[in-house]
């Protein structure tokens, strides 16, 4: 049989998958990057991959050609001497000014009989082709937005010092400003969230996180205003953000993003707060003055003195609230998602990819760090707060780091135990916070897709019957 291996962009997954669905009808067998097993490192099992075809397709669409992941994987394929083969199936603009304007196009934009034919053939003759590999081997490409994974990792660091924290800005600002691929662009906005939300970020870079945010959120506005025309300054709301950035610092507010109706509401207090802040400190310094007792040592020059929090002389202490509730995301290979319920300073995680991947863990919760194991050998550590969970999972073959927020149900984690065909059946779920549900039906060694489950009736059908699912607890599984 024919191997084909698929490259295409993420944004042009329904049209790959209407092509992937019509060859699978001509029992051609297609590859593509949806189909990862757990073991083999991301990058490294495509690469093996495309070594393996006979024939490279790449799914030609203006999206493939600005996603990096797509050239990188083009480029390899060439260098191999592979028969390559693109199948344009989104607009492109001028072809001749493409990497395989030297390649005669298939047109896969409509679906018809003639098309179907005419692609089949294309691939029958472009194996034709395939010649044995060259020893030694090309150069393999480097991992795409590997960058992104440090970063992820690094963010996910128990303690991190400012210089660190002010870097990562810095290079997650530089991605968003400069990347192309809207998938590595959201991201790079979950790393700066995440950023964000860690405990320890000092004041001098959650504003400046703050003022990225309120960036991103910005519309998109002229280059100059009448004000600035000609001189390249920023436009109004830019200059107006700034300048409530700095009161803010000025007057020790939390930091935060400004949306432009808070900055209108901003303006027409401004005066009127101006005054107020005035008597307010007018009226605490003669109080002051006169509760104040006599400096036994006066010096000539004014020395601050520590501001303290007075704490109670007896009576029990406030303890924080334990962490509860379900952190759900995605791990930096976005085809593995994963929810995690935490209780009572346990945690049970599900990591799965919807196909035949899944592992369960489950491990303990100390302070901000999390630390799971599961049975076959696999870890998941990380750093925990009421917002966001990041850290990484490691598998005996493969390390990949992992971002989840806190989710709202029906985010969480599911499973069900059932007899099938006289073999007991174990099927898992992650629910997602976007609803998105990745899970497998595993039976002895073979693991498939699982069932869709209504979340709402925690119910699932298989082999005309239903089935009841349950809610997995931290600390259930064993």
């Amino acid at each position: 049989m024919i191997k084909l291996f698929a490259s295409y962009s993420r944004k042009d997954e329904a049209a790959v998958r209407d092509l992937i669905a019509d060859l699978g009808r001509a029992h051609l067998s297609v590859w593509h990057d949806q189909a990862l097993h757990g073991g083999d490192p991301w990058w490294q099992n495509i690469l093996r991959r495309i070594r393996e075809c006979d024939v490279f397709l790449f799914a030609l669409s203006k999206d493939s050609l600005a996603s990096k992941p797509c050239l990188a994987e083009l480029a390899y394929a060439r260098a191999l001497g592979l028969p390559v083969l693109p199948v344009q199936i989104g607009p492109v603009g001028n072809l001749r000014t493409t990497p395989v304007a030297d390649i005669q196009v298939m047109d896969y934009r409509e679906r018809t009989l003639a098309s179907g034919m005419a692609l089949i053939e294309a691939i029958q003759d472009a194996a034709t082709g395939r010649r044995p590999l060259p020893d030694p081997l090309p150069e393999p490409p480097p991992v795409p937005f590997e960058y992104l994974l440090r970063l992820g990792s690094g963010i996910g660091a128990a303690q991190l010092t400012p210089d660190q924290q002010g870097d990562f800005i810095h290079q997650l600002r530089e991605c968003l400003e400069t990347e192309e691929d809207e998938g590595v662009k959201e991201d790079a906005r979950e790393l700066v969230l995440a950023l964000r939300r860690r405990p320890d970020i000092t004041y001098r870079n959650a504003s400046a996180v703050d003022e990225l945010l309120a960036e991103l959120a910005a519309p998109e506005a002229p280059e100059a205003d009448a004000e600035g025309a000609g001189r390249g300054q920023a436009g109004p709301r830019r200059r107006l953000v700034s300048r409530l950035g700095a009161d803010l610092q000025a007057s020790g507010s939390e930091p935060k993003v400004i949306d432009s109706g808070t900055a209108r509401r901003y303006v027409g207090r401004r005066t009127v707060g101006l005054l107020v802040l005035l008597l307010t400190v007018l009226t605490v310094a003669a109080v002051v003055l006169v509760i104040r007792p006599e400096d036994p040592q006066p010096t000539s020059e004014s020395t601050p003195t520590a501001t303290h929090t007075l704490e109670p002389t007896s009576g029990p202490t406030s303890e924080p609230a334990p962490l509860e509730g379900v952190f759900a995301g995605r791990a930096s290979n976005a085809a593995i998602g994963l929810s995690i319920v935490v209780e009572s300073g346990k945690a049970t995680a599900y990591v799965c990819d919807g196909n035949t991947l899944e592992v369960w863990l489950q491990g303990a919760i100390e302070g901000d760090q999390v630390q799971l194991t599961s049975k076959a050998g696999a870890s998941l550590s990380g750093t925990v707060n009421g917002q966001s969970m990041s850290g990484q999972i490691l598998t005996p073959s493969a390390q990949i780091s992992f971002l989840a927020s806190a989710a709202e149900p029906p985010a969480g984690v599911y499973r069900a135990e059932i007899e099938v065909n006289g073999h007991m059946t174990r099927i898992g779920w992650a629910v997602l916070p976007d609803g998105t549900q990745l899970g497998v039906s595993q039976t002895g060694e073979d693991g498939v897709p699982a069932p869709a489950l209504d979340t709402s009736t925690r119910t699932f059908s298989l082999n005309g019957r239903t089935y009841q699912a349950a809610l997995v607890p931290a600390g259930g599984l064993r």
